[in-house]
């Protein structure tokens, strides 16, 4: 059975080649030729992001895909994938010397899981950070039959620049991303600036 999809990769490889590859060359140079200033929505992102063609054109771009054929164990072996993950939680010298929470996204991206959306900002890891102190200074204070009104003030998110509800990836989209009418018109204005070029 290891072999069975062997004739579906055949033809995925053949219809890739022959129809694929061309349409998306013709499209990439259609994009490179006629594409225009403008901003859209990026969702990844979850922020607009400002199309600059100058800049698009200068760009090497580098894409490595699937066949979508391929099972996933072929291109990443899913032992070595599990010893990873639990080389990089038990060793001190792997999280001193990456960034784990970034690095834990990107390999959980590579099995279809994008958890980038749900990382926490350098602004909410330094608020977190100052509640936490302020609590611990608190709690002694209590423990000392301190008073709570000769403490600092309580930090608030405003004062490090996190606002609590872009944490949400759900509330992030809603809040960020731009109506449907007007991405359907950045298309049309795209489409419509390749026909006008194309008839001149």
């Amino acid at each position: 059975m290891s072999h069975a999809n062997g004739n579906d990769q055949k033809v995925a490889l053949t219809t890739e080649c022959q129809v694929l590859t061309p349409l998306k060359e013709i499209l990439k140079l259609n994009i490179l030729q006629y594409q225009t200033g403008t901003q859209l929505f990026s969702p990844s992102q979850q922020r607009q992001v400002k199309i600059d063609p100058v800049t698009l054109r200068k760009t090497v771009m580098s894409f490595k895909m699937s066949d979508g054929l391929t099972p996933v164990d072929k291109l990443i072996d899913g032992d070595a994938f599990q010893t990873a993950l639990q080389v990089i939680g038990s060793s001190p010298q792997i999280q001193s010397g990456y960034n784990i929470g970034p690095m834990f996204s990107y390999l959980m991206k590579t099995q279809g899981a994008d958890l980038a959306p749900f990382e926490k900002s350098a602004q909410q890891i330094a608020y977190e950070q100052a509640m936490q102190s302020w609590n611990a200074l608190a709690q002694m204070t209590v423990e000392k039959g301190g008073d709570l009104k000769s403490l600092p003030p309580q930090p608030k998110p405003a004062d490090y620049g996190y606002d609590p509800a872009q944490s949400n990836p759900a509330t992030a989209s809603q809040v960020m991303a731009p109506p449907v009418q007007q991405v359907a018109g950045h298309v049309n204005n795209i489409t419509n600036n390749i026909t006008d070029n194309r008839g001149s």
